[in-house]
């Protein structure tokens, strides 16, 4: 299904390499994919790409971004993918086939968070320099990703109403 506004499908996985290596495992598994970036920013360790739709030639895949940060001594890999299922995440065009090829590289079943969540393709760039710790917090504080991603499950839980998570994610990008 479609991007709706900024709310796409969003992984992480934890992967006991450096942020590079990670970046260069993404690389590979992109290319074993047979996915071209339409963008690469080695230096934020950013891409940014497009699914391919087997019949009609990579003209209507969705949108992706993928980065690899450090934490603590090793690094994650977040996923963002502009597709979301009817009820949830959709693993299945870009995040499950990465996930498998990844863990086949590496010969290892990676821990992966998978969620929905509701950011902008200018806040994922923007959040690529940030660290994360193991309790998900930047060095500072809460990175944003993370604290929009814990707002959009209060607000599909129905705890926050659309303008209050609207009016604490304003905030948020605010204090960037």
């Amino acid at each position: 299904m479609p991007l709706l506004g900024n709310e796409r499908s969003f992984a992480r996985i934890r992967i006991d390499k450096d942020p590079n290596e990670a970046f260069e495992l993404i690389q590979d598994v992109l290319d074993g994919l047979k996915l071209k970036p339409k963008e690469l920013i080695k230096e934020k360790r950013f891409i940014h790409g497009k699914t391919k739709m087997s019949l009609l030639r990579n003209k209507f895949g969705e949108d992706f971004r993928i980065l690899s940060k450090p934490e603590g001594n090793s690094s994650v890999i977040d996923i963002y993918y502009n597709g979301i299922g009817l009820t949830g995440p959709d693993k299945g065009p870009l995040i499950e086939p990465f996930y498998k090829k990844l863990s086949k590289l590496i010969s290892n079943n990676l821990p992966i968070e998978i969620s929905k969540l509701d950011i902008s393709d200018e806040e994922i760039l923007a959040s690529a320099d940030e660290s994360v710790r193991s309790d998900n917090t930047s060095d500072s504080a809460n990175s944003v990703a993370d604290e929009i991603a814990k707002l959009s499950k209060l607000k599909s839980d129905g705890a926050i109403s659309e303008e209050e998570f609207t009016k604490m994610k304003n905030e948020l990008i605010d204090k960037m």
